[in-house]
């Protein structure tokens, strides 16, 4: 069945052109089944004109500005939301989430997808903003789900170093060598989102925790050694010299990315049991094995070039 532009429901995309937001966009633009408005702050930038040319509505809107949210959330049945501390800070997040959740209550959205992170046991700024949000979310009334993401494979790739030795290669990441980190392809954000609305009944009101494969950094040093043939050994780094860290005189990563981490790797109430809940849901996401075969090269490449 074909479906006219006014026939479709509307999802509009925030983020459009980042990680997760550009994945949403795809997936949905590959289904037919939804009409993209595409968010994005620079409607002429490659990635927003790709988005155009493969049929989204692209439409400029800032978070921090209310009237150019309730004009991107006019008339749409669904949102899927997403924002970051890292580029403005927890405080501009946390307003910005307000605003978002504002504007989809006021333009009655009718399923409101979050992109959010489980909050720790402790201070970690950029998870406490988003559990703010969360907050303001369930007491706001709006129909949501929310997508609690875990560590993604981009995420993992991007922290990676590798320093070559007269045995071979030496992989350094700041986690504690043996201890397991949840983690999913931020790729497959959009396959998940697409199965959400497809089956709305089921997930409003409902949290997803995307996880789709547990690792530890030998785990994925010896994934990323046989998928290129090199000798990769992990840098040894135990959980006492870890939790050291915070006390080094040059510590070799920021506070919040040592709690970030302390988090992933001290949280017992990881919902394990999710794993096979988002296979079920998307049974094409890719796993953490195949996802570093796809990408060996590049995964090198830029381990061995961290400053390129």
């Amino acid at each position: 069945m074909s479906y006219s532009y006014q026939q479709k429901p509307t999802i509009a995309v925030c983020g459009a052109t980042g990680l997760q937001g550009g994945s949403v966009a795809r997936f949905l633009l590959q289904d037919g089944s939804f009409h993209v408005r595409a968010l994005t702050r620079d409607v002429t930038s490659p990635a927003a004109l790709q988005l155009a040319a493969t049929g989204a509505e692209v439409v400029r809107c800032d978070y921090n500005d209310v009237p150019s949210v309730h004009a991107a959330f006019a008339g749409c049945y669904g949102v899927f939301a997403v924002t970051s501390s890292w580029e403005s800070g927890p405080d501009a997040e946390r307003q910005q989430g307000y605003n978002l959740v504002y504007c989809a209550k006021a333009e009655s959205v009718r399923h409101f997808m979050w992109s959010t992170l489980e909050r720790a046991a402790f201070p970690v700024p950029h998870r406490d903003s988003k559990d703010d949000i969360d907050s303001y979310l369930r007491s706001s009334g709006v129909p949501f789900t929310s997508l609690v993401a875990t560590m993604t494979f981009e995420s993992m790739a991007d922290s990676t170093i590798l320093k070559p030795t007269r045995a071979g290669l030496v992989g350094e990441w700041t986690i504690p060598t043996d201890s397991g980190i949840p983690c999913f392809c931020a790729a497959d954000t959009g396959g998940f989102v697409l199965a959400i609305l497809k089956n709305p009944q089921q997930w409003l009101g409902q949290t997803l925790t995307m996880i789709t494969d547990f690792v530890s950094p030998r785990q994925y040093f010896q994934l990323l050694g046989d998928a290129s043939r090199k000798v990769i050994r992990a840098s040894e780094l135990s959980l006492e010299q870890f939790n050291r860290i915070p006390s080094m005189p040059h510590p070799p990563v920021p506070k919040e990315f040592w709690l970030n981490i302390k988090h992933l790797i001290n949280n017992p109430t990881w919902p394990t049991a999710q794993i096979a809940t988002c296979r079920a849901l998307f049974s094409n996401a890719i796993s953490l094995r195949a996802w570093i075969y796809n990408n060996q090269a590049a995964l090198l490449y830029a381990a061995t070039n961290p400053s390129s």
